[in-house]
């Protein structure tokens, strides 16, 4: 299996590759599979879905 990068748009921040990821209906399902689609820090992943939550809640 080899690995492949995703050619993300110029400018987009690690939290807008992890919620684009997140949002995928095909997305990995764990925090960690998510960060790693998005090739972004877990910690990134974690802030998204926590803010994601909140707004959900309002």
């Amino acid at each position: 299996m080899h690995e492949t990068t995703t050619e993300w748009p110029s400018g987009w921040t690690p939290a807008e590759r992890a919620l684009t990821v997140a949002e995928d209906v095909d997305a990995p399902s764990t925090v960690e599979r998510v960060a790693l689609e998005a090739e972004v820090e877990v910690a990134v992943v974690e802030e998204v879905a926590a803010q994601t939550e909140a707004e959900i809640r309002r």
